[in-house]
């Protein structure tokens, strides 16, 4: 998540398109004003990388902090060394600004007015691939790998990672209803064009952005660099009868279609397992 009053920028943090990378390019040519969430660390060609020099964020209210100190025992041994770098605290558990913050909480958080001032932008992936990757990362973080259940099978007892990302760009509206609510959308496919109309619209440097942002792979280690990893490898029907059905608008928003080339029989739900790192299907 981003906010930055001074550009006039909200930066609403979806799920596995690419918004760590983005965050990690532009957070040095944002204002000090910025609160920017990019987590401590992040993960670049399987290495740990240190970033929290580019970490703005604000501190609970002390009788929130307290509880969470007493709580987050460990993390809490940083307090000090991030009052000292006033930038507000380097784990998520002591601050304001989440990591994926909603729409709806950043606008209770600026205020409706401050909300409708603001360019809100996201970054949109083709929905299959992105819930593939989606996949292969819990798959990658659970306890036992090897054992994870097949993608047909994970994606029907965890819908909720279908519409994860459109509920995450979405306010309530008066009546109750919610709808998104973005003003611009950088495509995953097309990046360097998305961010040469970003850099115009901010005023920024749209060279320098795309080189760091060229320059910035995170969390690429856990999808198959081989067929394994494709979405038309391992989506079957009854899967993606499913993803259609939940965002079914979130496709017709983007622009994006409801293909997967060469989707497989709905018996085949096994995934094959090897390699890693990510692959991508255009719009």
């Amino acid at each position: 998540m981003i906010y930055d009053p001074h550009l006039g920028l909200i930066f609403i943090k979806t799920l596995k398109v690419s918004g760590s990378s983005f965050e990690a390019a532009i957070a040095p040519l944002l204002s000090e004003l910025a609160v920017v969430t990019i987590n401590e660390s992040w993960t670049s060609d399987g290495k740990s990388v240190d970033s929290i020099a580019l970490r703005r964020t604000s501190w609970l209210p002390l009788r929130r902090l307290i509880p969470q100190i007493l709580r987050h025992r460990t993390e809490a041994r940083h307090i000090p060394s991030d009052i000292l770098r006033s930038r507000g605290p380097r784990h998520e558990a002591f601050s304001i600004e989440k990591d994926h913050m909603s729409a709806d909480d950043i606008r209770s958080q600026i205020g409706h007015a401050e909300w409708n001032r603001c360019t809100k932008v996201e970054i949109a992936r083709n929905p299959y691939e992105r819930i593939v990757s989606y996949y292969f990362m819990k798959r990658r973080q659970s306890s036992n790998p090897s054992t994870f259940l097949p993608f047909g099978e994970w994606l029907a007892l965890n819908p909720e990672a279908i519409v994860k990302n459109e509920r995450l760009v979405s306010v309530t509206q008066p009546d109750g209803t919610t709808r998104p609510d973005i003003d611009m959308v950088l495509y995953y496919e097309d990046m360097d064009q998305s961010l040469q109309t970003f850099a115009t619209r901010f005023g920024l440097d749209a060279e320098l952005l795309i080189s760091r942002y060229r320059s910035t792979t995170i969390h690429s280690e856990y999808r198959p660099r081989d067929n394994s990893g494709r979405a038309e490898s391992i989506i079957d029907a009854r899967s993606k009868q499913l993803i259609d059905l939940l965002i079914a608008r979130r496709f017709d928003r983007l622009g994006y279609r409801h293909e997967v080339e060469n989707v497989i029989p709905i018996s085949r739900t096994k995934p094959n397992t090897e390699n890693t790192q990510s692959s991508r299907i255009a719009n």
